[in-house]
């Protein structure tokens, strides 16, 4: 349905697509279900409803489910933020030393999950590997430390302790992989050549 609208007092304008479960996701709906001792009409839970603001010239219908799957990236990445930098976790101290301790944690979270996204990339296009979120955001934070050793204190060009982590990851970081399950990037692969193949207005 391509015009629905949400709001109560201000209407949002969105999409909304109705997938219908293959007969294995159903059963496997029904699995988890059971397991977590929830009642769920048979009737309605074949079906699921996604509601989206993007438009379908950059995300197809056909796509959106496989998309949708890619939430699970985001409570990784909270994960991975409270398990290796603690960010839930603040003494008591002023405000001022507080926001600087802030910024400080902001830009420690931004070089390591860029570092870490570029490097899983990498394994992925050149090796076919994936790489666990959690390992890799380990070993980039543990190396962190010698990278600024290099660039402070050596002579040494910091691509060579790069070189060492990408090594690191390569050999510990995997992921094992669950059968016939695509991996974040090929995910973002397929949408990417899904919208490459729309016809663009002149």
């Amino acid at each position: 349905m391509p015009e629905v609208y949400i709001g109560f007092k201000y209407k949002h304008r969105t999409r909304l697509i109705l997938y219908r479960l293959k007969q294995n996701e159903w059963e496997k709906r029904l699995e988890h279900h059971k397991k977590m001792k929830k009642k769920i009409p048979k009737s309605a839970s074949k079906v699921n409803l996604l509601v989206t603001n993007t438009s379908s010239d950059k995300l197809p219908a056909t796509e959106m489910y496989t998309f949708y799957s890619l939430r699970w990236q985001v409570e990784i990445l909270f994960k991975t933020w409270k398990s290796i930098f603690r960010i839930h976790v603040s003494k008591r101290m002023k405000l001022e030393r507080f926001q600087c301790h802030l910024y400080g944690q902001l830009l420690r979270l931004c070089l390591v999950a860029s570092v870490t996204y570029q490097m899983r990339r990498l394994l992925s296009e050149k090796q076919g590997k994936e790489m666990s979120e959690l390992k890799c955001a380990y070993m980039v934070q543990i190396y962190l430390k010698k990278i600024h050793a290099t660039l402070f204190y050596t002579v040494q060009h910091p691509v060579s302790v790069l070189s060492r982590l990408f090594q690191d990851i390569s050999k510990n970081g995997g992921k094992a992989r669950r059968y016939k399950k695509r991996t974040p990037f090929e995910i973002l692969g397929l949408i990417g050549k899904s919208t490459d193949q729309l016809p663009i207005a002149s």
